[in-house]
């Protein structure tokens, strides 16, 4: 399971559907995804974006999901509401709901078989996932249907760079497998794309497309913020969100961290947002853990409250070298940023700029937040830098760039079987390189 709550929406009533602006490109695309609602995570949030996109740029998305119970989802009522947003054509298969454990492995039946069943498609989009087989599905049906086939890893290539064990290894040589049997293949960023090529070899297929965040209004102040969630405004508050319990995120680390700040720190709450069963350490503090708040998924309005009442945001201290969509939120928002030295991507984290990288160790992290909460006037400088950057990572901007590499594979494949394609699309968008 993704991360959970990072691109939340700012609010479920004020994220208006756009007219469907008029374009040249027009595409039937077949977009197959593990993740998508009622699901309340990083993952979801990337189909509901780029989709959405993508059908307000004039195309026609058939996006096809497995029916899954999660046990960290949102109501029926709030999932409909935001589902509205979207303007794409959405099909959950089966009729009934698959338990969480069983559906990676039952999911791929029913995808396939929903799959079979559209004929009109001009590609195939497909959400990678090294652990769920939504890319495998796409590639089959590719085969079928003769349609070429576009993988996006908007979740971390996981243990691509540093695994070890027998399982990752199995793992990774199967994904790769895939990914040369793809027409190409989209990471995060140019970290990702590295480790990649050193794996299989350099290719024209891998490009990158990056994550994004939703602009913030920022108009609800610390202060309040605080004051609504019930904390004292006199609190410091170091915020987590999303999903805390994957080894990659090392929580432990920031539990740890926070036991040394509270010492000179007493009053300061550390507050996790969006995972339902986070891990602390077995060396469990009682005085530690009485200043420590838990929430689950959490929805859209009181997401941004948490946001605005951060006086410093966490994000993971493992080395996933990737986008983070929860590194982005907290940059959107303004808030100053601590995060693992290979956490974050170079394109994205600059350390002493709009953020604090640090080696993950409990002293430096504590250290780091200390420095922040000590000097507001440098909270602020990296604060303001973050949002500037963060401004430049949008949906619509990368919903446009992943458009224009569709096209792009749709006019190479007809060029190499020496067809004209009568797609709008094909014969008037300009040529854009994947990478």
């Amino acid at each position: 399971m993704a991360l959970l709550n990072s691109v939340l929406p700012t609010r479920s009533r004020s994220l208006k559907v756009r007219p469907v602006r008029k374009s040249v490109t027009k595409m039937k695309i077949l977009f197959l995804s593990y993740y998508y609602l009622p699901l309340a995570g990083a993952a979801t949030w990337c189909t509901f974006h780029l989709s959405r996109e993508l059908a307000l740029k004039g195309n026609d998305i058939c996006l096809i999901v497995p029916n899954v119970r999660y046990r960290s989802s949102f109501d029926k009522r709030s999932s409909l509401s935001i589902e509205r947003q979207n303007p794409s054509g959405v099909q959950r298969t089966p009729l009934f709901s698959l338990p969480q454990r069983l559906a990676p492995i039952l999911s791929p039946i029913f995808l396939l078989a929903k799959g079979l069943r559209v004929r009109d498609a001009d590609i195939i989009l497909c959400q990678f996932h090294p652990h769920h087989l939504a890319m495998l599905v796409g590639v089959i049906l590719g085969r079928v249907h003769r349609l070429p086939v576009v993988a996006r890893a908007d979740d971390v290539l996981r243990d691509m760079g540093n695994g070890t064990g027998l399982l990752v290894k199995m793992l990774n040589v199967l994904n790769e497998h895939f990914i040369g049997m793809t027409d190409a293949f989209l990471v995060v960023c140019n970290e990702q794309k590295k480790i990649l090529e050193s794996r299989i070899g350099p290719s024209n297929k891998i490009g990158v497309s990056h994550n994004a965040t939703i602009k913030r209004t920022g108009t609800v102040d610390t202060e309040r913020a605080k004051k609504a969630l019930g904390f004292d405004p006199s609190q410091r508050i170091i915020l987590f969100t999303g999903r805390s319990s994957g080894a990659e995120y090392r929580i432990g680390v920031v539990f740890r961290a926070f036991a040394i700040l509270q010492r000179v720190f007493p009053g300061a709450l550390l507050v996790l947002v969006g995972d339902i069963n986070p891990k602390f350490p077995r060396e469990e503090q009682s005085e530690v853990l009485s200043n420590v708040r838990v929430f689950g998924p959490t929805l859209p309005e009181r997401f941004e409250t948490f946001l605005a009442a951060a006086d410093v945001c966490i994000g993971p201290m493992g080395p996933m070298q990737t986008i983070n969509i929860k590194v982005l939120e907290y940059m959107a928002c303004g808030k100053p940023v601590v995060t693992g030295i290979r956490s974050e991507s170079q394109e994205l984290a600059v350390d002493g700029f709009n953020c604090i990288c640090v080696v993950p160790e409990p002293k430096l992290v504590a250290s780091a937040i200390a420095r922040i909460l000590e000097n507001e006037e440098y909270g602020i400088r990296l604060g303001r830098n973050a949002a500037r950057t963060a401004s430049k990572f949008t949906w619509d901007n990368v919903a446009t760039e992943l458009q224009n590499v569709l096209v792009d594979v749709l006019r190479r494949k007809a060029s190499s079987q020496g067809t004209n394609h009568t797609m709008t699309a094909v014969e008037e968008a300009p040529e854009t390189p994947i990478n």
